[in-house]
């Protein structure tokens, strides 16, 4: 098998790589991976951010991943509860779910809660367009934030314009990191609320997670769970609304019925909305790393053959092609020798 190189190999090759070329200019590895590294003494150093761009985030993510959700999933839990289409399909899944495991254990899947938490957590996925609409915009939000908190400053303060710079090559958000974040969210969510946030209910014949069942009988019994703390301070603020307002009984029970819904799906809610924070911004960075090394293939090869190299590559007859993973690991040593040295 011949491995000469076709006039139409090269071309494509060169295509590729002035693409590359174009998207970023040409760093060698050893100094971009990893980017975030202090070379003097080895330790990450964190990114400094502007009043704006801690402002979009806190919006971003405090009030439309976790107020937005908040909104959207009580809605949807208390439709459900409603003898209409969509409640018959929630109890029609509920009676599937509810045969998962075997008899009389589970109580989780059993008493119907793991499909109410499946259905809470729907509101989350209608924020993700919302959240990747702001993120591919994040630069002009956040410029405009500035303009508005630091004046002109904004455009001639060269630390805001260097921090700006930063934000402008941090790892961006893309559908794949959001939803992998989302994803691994819901994961979180079964075991979260299982564990401390599920709290006894009575009425929808619900005993509670690990930590209520653990507690109940005690002292401690009333902040056993996420869910019981903030049903206290549902209930409180239920009285008060209704005693100021003059409502009856049924119109308070109905108030508070919304009250303790939506507190009890926000102590879920804000603890996974952390979660889903780290975990696609996570993502996000590695997404990026990759398409950085890829980016680094292309360049390299486009430099041969604007050398006249065109046959310089790695037989594939002979040896392996380096994997990504394998190329990002040598990238890392050479940028920290500690990293060859402990190896």
């Amino acid at each position: 098998m011949s491995n000469d190189r076709t006039v139409d190999q090269d071309k494509a090759a060169e295509h590729g790589a002035t693409r590359a070329h174009a998207a970023r200019p040409h760093v060698p590895l050893g100094d971009r991976i990893p980017p975030t590294i202090d070379q003097a003494d080895g330790t990450a150093a964190k990114r400094k951010r502007t009043g704006g761009e801690m402002l979009f985030d806190a919006t971003t993510y405090g009030g439309f991943a976790l107020v937005g959700n908040e909104v959207v999933s009580t809605f949807i839990v208390k439709a459900a509860e409603k003898p209409t289409a969509f409640g018959r399909f929630y109890e029609h899944v509920n009676n599937m779910t509810k045969k998962i495991g075997p008899e009389g254990t589970m109580p989780f899947t059993k008493q119907g809660r793991f499909n109410y938490i499946n259905f809470a957590i729907l509101g989350g996925f209608t924020m993700v367009p919302l959240i990747k609409f702001l993120e591919d915009n994040k630069g002009r939000i956040v410029r405009a934030a500035d303009s508005i908190i630091h004046g002109v400053k904004a455009d001639n303060d060269p630390a805001i314009r260097s921090a700006h710079e930063e934000m402008d090559n941090a790892p961006k958000q893309t559908w794949g990191s959001l939803m992998k974040g989302r994803l691994l969210t819901v994961l979180a969510a079964w075991g979260v609320d299982a564990s401390i946030n599920w709290g006894p209910n009575a009425e929808k014949g619900w005993s509670g997670g690990w930590s209520a069942r653990a507690l109940k009988g005690t002292r401690f019994e009333k902040y056993s769970s996420l869910e019981a703390v903030a049903g206290r301070v549902a209930d409180r603020m239920g009285d008060s609304i209704a005693t100021r307002r003059g409502l009856d009984v049924a119109k308070t029970a109905n108030l508070k019925s919304w009250l303790n819904q939506g507190f009890g799906l926000l102590s879920l809610s804000a603890t996974l909305t952390a979660i889903f924070y780290v975990t696609s911004k996570f993502f996000a960075k590695r997404h990026d790393d990759r398409r950085e090394i890829y980016d680094e293939i292309h360049a390299t090869r486009a430099e041969h053959v604007a050398a006249g190299n065109a046959h310089v590559e790695v037989k594939k007859d002979d040896a392996p092609l380096p994997t990504v993973n394998a190329i990002a690991h040598e990238a890392r040593v050479a940028a920290t020798p500690e990293l060859g040295r402990e190896a």
